[in-house]
C-alpha cells in the first residue's frame, strides 16, 4: 500500500508531509523560489506528485498559480490555495474542478463597486504587495470589457503609515472632490488607516 503524502507549498519553499505505517507523520521541506524558477516549481512538484502527494496546500505568488493549477488538473490532485492570488474565474474553466479557494476573487466586487453602484470616474488602488499587479490588470480588462473605463491610478505604499501621508497629500492637491481608493494592503494596516482617516475631520471626502 502506498503511504499517503501531503504537499504543502508557500512562495519560496515546498513542503511535504507524509504519514508513516506507525500513524506518525514526517515532515520534509524543499527549497523553491516558485516567482523565479519555474523549473525547479515543476521538478519538485512533479518528483512529490509521482511518489503520491494527494493534495496541494498552497500559499503561491500569481507567478506561479498556472504550474500549479496545471499539474493539479493533469494529475486529478486537488490544490487549496489560501491566499488570493488571482480571481479564480480568470482560470480555464477545464481546471477549475480540482481547485479550492479559502479566499473569494477580489476582482467581482470591485467592479460591481466602481462601474455598477458608484460608477466612480477616478479611483486610487493603493497596495502592497506585488500580488497586486494581476488584480489591477483584471480590473482594468473587465472594466475595458464592459466599455467603462475609469481612471485607475495604483499606487504603491511600505506601511500605514506611508498610505494615510498619500492619503492626505491627495486630498490636499484635489481639495473639493471626492477621493475614491481601494485599499488592497494589509487588514491591519488597512483598519489603521481607516481609523486615522475618519478621525481627520479635514479628510471627511475621502
Amino acid at each position: 500500500m502506498h503511504r499517503r503524502k501531503l504537499l504543502l507549498t508557500n512562495a519560496y519553499d515546498v513542503y511535504m508531509c507524509k504519514e508513516d505505517r506507525d500513524g506518525g507523520t514526517e515532515a520534509k521541506r524543499s527549497s523553491v523560489d516558485m516567482p523565479s524558477r519555474t523549473g525547479s516549481t515543476e521538478t519538485r512538484f512533479c518528483a512529490h506528485l509521482s511518489a503520491g502527494a494527494i493534495t496541494v496546500i498552497a500559499d503561491i505568488r500569481p507567478t506561479a498559480l498556472d504550474t500549479v493549477l496545471d499539474y493539479a488538473h493533469d494529475t486529478q490532485i486537488p490544490v487549496i490555495i489560501i491566499n488570493n492570488p488571482a480571481n479564480p474565474t480568470e482560470v480555464d474553466d477545464t481546471r477549475q474542478a480540482m481547485q479550492i479557494y479559502m479566499e473569494p476573487g477580489l476582482t467581482p466586487t470591485v467592479v460591481e463597486m466602481v462601474n455598477n453602484i458608484y460608477m466612480w470616474e477616478r479611483v486610487y488602488y493603493i497596495y502592497d504587495s506585488l500580488d497586486a499587479f494581476p488584480r489591477i490588470e483584471q480590473i482594468h480588462d473587465t472594466l475595458h470589457k464592459m466599455y467603462f473605463t475609469p481612471d485607475v491610478q495604483p499606487y504603491s505604499v511600505t506601511n500605514a503609515s506611508a498610505c494615510i501621508d498619500l492619503l492626505m497629500n491627495i486630498y490636499k492637491h484635489n481639495r473639493g472632490y471626492d477621493i475614491r481608493a481601494i485599499l488592497d494592503i494589509e487588514p491591519e494596516k488597512a483598519q489603521t488607516v481607516i481609523d486615522a482617516v475618519v478621525g481627520n475631520i479635514s479628510s471627511h471626502n475621502v
